[in-house]
C-alpha cells in the first residue's frame, strides 16, 4: 500500500465465525450464525470469506429449503432482492451444492431444445453448463448457442 492507497475492505474473520445477531427486514433480531452470515453475504462480494468457507456453508442449503428459516426465504431484503437470488446470482459455481446446480438450469434448452440432465453428470460440465448458463442471461452470447431461455 501507499501512503495515499486505502485497502480493499474485507470481511473481519471474526464477523463469520463469531457474529450471531443481525436484523431482519420486518425489524426484527434473528439469532444465530446463519442468519449472521446470510446478511454479511448480501452486502457485497468483496466482504465474502474464501471460497472453501462459503462452499462447507453453503452445504447446508436442503436443510433450509426444507426448513425454511425467514432469513433464507424472505423475499426481499432492504437491497431489494432476496437471500438465494443473491446467492444462485452472485456466488461462484464452484462452491454451489450439486442439487443447486441442477435447479438453476432446469428448463435451460440446447438449440431450442430443453436439455437432459443425467443425475451422473460429471460436476465439472455441470459447473460449465452452469457457468455457460450465466454468461448467456447476462447477454453475453446468443441462447442458439449455448444454454439459456
Amino acid at each position: 500500500l501507499t501512503e495515499n492507497s486505502t485497502p480493499s475492505p474485507t470481511l473481519d474473520p471474526d464477523e463469520w465465525e463469531k457474529r450471531t445477531l443481525t436484523h431482519m427486514r420486518d425489524n426484527t433480531l434473528a439469532e444465530g450464525l446463519d442468519p449472521s452470515r446470510a446478511e454479511l453475504l448480501k452486502i457485497s462480494p468483496r466482504f465474502w470469506v474464501p471460497s472453501e468457507k462459503l462452499k462447507t456453508w453453503l452445504s447446508a442449503w436442503s436443510d433450509w429449503e426444507a426448513e425454511k428459516p425467514a432469513w433464507f426465504i424472505d423475499d426481499e431484503n432492504v437491497l431489494g432482492y432476496s437471500f438465494i437470488q443473491h446467492i444462485t446470482k452472485h456466488a461462484p459455481v464452484e462452491v454451489l451444492p450439486r442439487m443447486l446446480l441442477f435447479k438453476l438450469l432446469r428448463g435451460a434448452k440446447n438449440h431450442g431444445e430443453e436439455m437432459e440432465l443425467s443425475p451422473d453428470l460429471d460436476s465439472q460440465e455441470l459447473i460449465s453448463l452452469v457457468k455457460r448458463r450465466r454468461y448467456v442471461r447476462r447477454g453475453g452470447l446468443s441462447t442458439k448457442v449455448l444454454p439459456g431461455e
